[in-house]
């Protein structure tokens, strides 16, 4: 098996083409080298899905910040209307918190409207980190249960899953990023430390 192995390696190093001199001296000087389609491929996905990670942390978070600001509002006397409008007002400008801001902009019309919590509520029941407060909202109207302090509990929940994404995602990338370097030192080993032994073996034996 061994005999098998080194002859392999032999001829696999006598079918490699060689550049010439001039060749090798010239492509020193033509500047980085394009990376291979498959590489590029990898580190884009990976850098992509590290920033969607970073993106959906960063976003619980916020939601959880609207949610803390909504509850001091509501506990300093405010109506869950003007508290609405209120969170709304902070929102940016950037596409996802426009969306996010005509969402409380729309609760705080219809409460001020006088809708029931069922229907003024809807606008937020669609939403990814605060469709558990549209349930709270409208449990909190039939109850009477006190609508600041579930909005209190929800925020730390919410950050709560933000540090577990972020701790998840430094994890992956740990791992992510070890992932080229066994690919480049696993063939770099056999080449130069087990390929020289294999070789030396089969001289031994053919001499």
């Amino acid at each position: 098996m061994i005999t098998v192995i080194a002859m392999a390696l032999i001829a696999l190093a006598a079918s490699i083409k060689r550049p010439d001199v001039v060749q090798r001296i010239y492509r020193a000087r033509d500047g980085p080298q394009k990376i291979p389609c498959g590489v590029q491929r990898y580190w884009d996905a990976l850098l992509h899905k590290l920033f969607a990670d970073r993106l959906s942390s960063d976003f619980l978070r916020k939601s959880a910040y609207q949610l803390d600001l909504f509850a001091a509002c509501v506990q300093s006397g405010l109506t869950p209307s003007q508290s609405a409008f209120a969170v709304a007002a902070t929102e940016e400008s950037s596409p996802r918190d426009a969306r996010v801001r005509s969402g409380w902009l729309e609760v705080a019309m219809m409460l001020e409207m006088g809708m029931p919590a069922e229907r003024a509520w809807q606008s937020l029941a669609e939403h990814p980190a605060l469709g558990d407060l549209v349930t709270v909202a409208r449990a909190s109207e039939r109850s009477g249960a006190t609508l600041a302090e579930a909005c209190e509990r929800l925020a730390r929940q919410l950050r709560a899953r933000a540090s577990d994404l972020s701790l998840a995602r430094a994890e992956r990338a740990g791992v992510l990023i070890a992932l080229p370097l066994t690919v480049c030192f696993l063939p770099a080993f056999f080449l130069l430390g087990l390929a020289p032994v294999v070789i030396s073996l089969g001289i031994g034996i053919f001499s």
